[in-house]
């Protein structure tokens, strides 16, 4: 029986490469993958995503809650 022969592409070119090099490779792709689907699937979103323009912390303040006044009230 003739060996299999296993390829990577890297810049649009083959690379042979090993069976385990080829195996291991594809696993980590598809567990990548499938933690992408996941974090989809359950509307996962990252923090890094949330600092699109340079203020990561404006970017996650809920304005629409009076944070001083809910603890304000909670004091008394």
């Amino acid at each position: 029986m003739e060996k299999k022969e296993y390829y990577l592409y890297v810049k649009g070119k083959a690379v042979p490469v090993s069976e385990e090099v080829y195996k291991a490779y594809w696993k980590i792709t598809e567990h990548e993958k499938y933690l992408q689907r996941k974090d989809w699937k359950h509307n996962v979103i990252s923090f890094s995503a949330l600092d699109h323009d340079g203020h990561f912390v404006d970017n996650i303040i809920d304005e629409k809650i009076d944070l001083e006044k809910i603890v304000e009230v909670k004091m008394q």
